[in-house]
């Protein structure tokens, strides 16, 4: 979904915080865009869960606290870089950041 940051408190709330809390465990994801300095900005929000998973794909970090959304560091140099459509800097939970590229078809 894209402009996440708009649909913190939606009434499908609980609905995404179950899919945040239980969704790796049975190969389940949610692929959602915002604008990094306004999501999880609330408290209590799925999007809030979805920043405690310390998963997901930077795509233009511009701010050293970008990473945090998931969980990660972001080397300095990688920050502000301009947009390379397709490409992101991908976090799996597991420490490690891979920068991947997305295939246009």
């Amino acid at each position: 979904m894209d402009d996440a940051e708009l649909l913190g408190g939606c009434a499908a709330g609980d609905e995404l915080s179950r899919l945040m809390r239980t969704g790796a465990g049975r190969q389940r994801a949610l692929v959602f865009a915002g604008h990094a300095s306004d999501i999880c900005a609330g408290s209590g929000n799925w999007q809030n869960e979805a920043r405690k998973a310390r998963r997901g794909c930077l795509l233009s970090p511009q701010e050293i606290t970008d990473a945090y959304l998931i969980g990660t560091r972001v080397p300095r140099d990688l920050i502000g870089a301009p947009v390379t459509p397709g490409r992101g800097l991908l976090h799996l939970g597991d420490g490690v950041l891979r920068a991947v590229q997305v295939p246009s078809g």
